[in-house]
């Protein structure tokens, strides 16, 4: 017998996912096989994924629920360290809802329009290809996979195609004008939301204050 997946919910900015915390055995697996070169994709698959009923999400939804997983898993707080300018190491404490800033996505049925390409946004719609673009390191090589896990339908000289692979879609925006890519690009941050994590902090010794800020979502973990 064991907590059933619809127990508990995570709201993603109106988002719901039914959801259960991750179990003692599944973090201990985690932590198990945890290095430095673990990806988020890692903590998806073994502590996200098994606990919830997916529903279609963007990369920052997807961020956003995995602290928001955390903090009902094992809970809110954090144990941190920066390098203060002075040399200074500080150590303190936060809580996951301190440290999280998330602009929500406005991505569903968006339409973006560059010259003889129109390209209809939505949101990632299977763990499949959400953990395709979690594979990636570089942060502009994961942008770009976004993108194209996130194109709903394409059309090109009047033509419109829904069904494509992604390595499709990689030859044809790998042939674009790099000028034309830029601006859709640009479009595309403009409604794919953002996870930012920082949060203010004083220096002790030179008492000056500053935000520190964190990129990687899986160090919380």
């Amino acid at each position: 017998m064991k907590y059933d997946i619809t127990d508990f919910n995570i709201d993603i900015k109106g988002n719901i996912i039914k959801c259960r915390p991750w179990t003692s055995k599944e973090e201990r697996a985690f932590l198990g096989s945890k290095n430095e070169n673990t990806k988020i994709k890692t903590a998806a698959q073994m502590l996200v994924f098994p606990n919830i009923e997916f529903k279609p999400m963007t990369i920052s939804e997807f961020e956003y629920l995995l602290l928001q997983h955390r903090k009902l898993s094992i809970g809110n707080e954090v144990s941190l360290s920066v390098n203060c300018n002075c040399g200074q190491r500080l150590e303190f404490e936060k809580s996951i809802d301190d440290l999280t800033h998330f602009i929500a996505p406005k991505i569903e049925n968006k339409k973006i329009t560059v010259d003889d390409v129109e390209i209809e946004l939505r949101r990632i719609p299977s763990k499949e290809l959400l953990l395709r673009v979690l594979e990636s390191e570089e942060t502009d090589e994961r942008t770009f996979y976004e993108f194209l896990a996130s194109i709903a339908s394409i059309t090109y000289k009047g033509e419109t195609n829904k069904t494509f692979l992604l390595e499709d879609l990689e030859e044809f925006f790998d042939s674009l004008p790099s000028s034309m890519f830029r601006k859709i690009i640009s479009e595309f941050f403009k409604v794919k939301g953002h996870l930012e994590l920082f949060c203010e902090v004083s220096c002790p010794l030179c008492q000056s204050r500053f935000d520190a800020v964190f990129k990687d979502v899986q160090s919380f973990l």
